[in-house]
């Protein structure tokens, strides 16, 4: 054991996703049905069940293939469309449409000197990696934003069958780093990134969302990082 890494969320930590699976779904009505009246808000009370880590204690070890993950997502957005008054055919291409559009690197962007801080931290000697809960093209979407040369590598729930706060989802990614001596998690969820990694004895910083009290390491931007990291690493000495 030796060394030391920093496990990175995605969504939300690195980058903004535009309009994350509700405003996908809403690109996708766009495309493909000129005059709908459907909004965000019809959406949003269909989207807090059907995925996966919708039920993060479970393992979905037979979704870890990307045909059977997306088959199991078309088939929810198909419901979904349909619910709110499509056909199935209708919703069917509706559903494609949204898979199609979510893996598109052009809906992400990047939030202002990440790029430049994970450079630093590297060449620092730091490791960085991401753990994310995400679509199994992640990796791919990872490396067309650029990240290829700055992450070592990209690890979706997708693909390993487990979702964050699950302890396997991070355990999955300590075994690959063989358990460094000094591992952080930056994520901007208090409840998967930030507990769960606590949960995994990984040291845990909350950055782009405000903290629910002050006990929590936390950075407003990434330029903040670094600071908080030297600043752990010194309390830790």
């Amino acid at each position: 054991m030796s060394g030391k890494a920093i496990i990175w969320d995605f969504d939300g930590t690195l980058v903004l996703h535009k309009g994350l699976w509700s405003g996908t779904m809403i690109a996708a009505l766009d495309m493909l049905i000129s005059d709908h009246n459907i909004n965000i808000e019809c959406l949003k009370p269909y989207l807090h069940t059907g995925f996966p880590w919708h039920e993060p204690e479970k393992a979905h070890m037979e979704l870890s293939d990307p045909d059977a993950w997306w088959n199991r997502m078309e088939a929810y957005f198909r419901t979904v469309f349909e619910k709110i008054g499509f056909d199935d055919k209708t919703a069917t291409a509706l559903a494609k449409k949204t898979h199609e559009i979510y893996v598109d690197e052009k809906r992400y962007k990047i939030f202002p000197n990440t790029i430049e801080t994970l450079r630093r931290l590297k060449k620092a000697g730091w490791q960085n990696v991401i753990l994310s809960n995400h679509v199994p093209e992640l990796p791919d979407i990872v490396n067309k934003l650029g990240f290829s040369a700055v992450i070592e590598e990209c690890f979706t729930s997708a693909l390993i069958g487990y979702e964050k706060p699950n302890i396997m989802a991070f355990r999955y990614v300590l075994d690959y780093l063989r358990h460094p001596n000094v591992c952080i998690m930056v994520g901007d969820s208090v409840t998967v990134d930030i507990k769960g990694a606590d949960n995994a004895g990984i040291i845990p910083i909350l950055l782009n969302t405000i903290p629910p009290d002050g006990t929590l390491n936390y950075c407003k931007t990434i330029d903040e990082i670094e600071k908080k990291i030297e600043s752990l690493m010194m309390q830790g000495s």
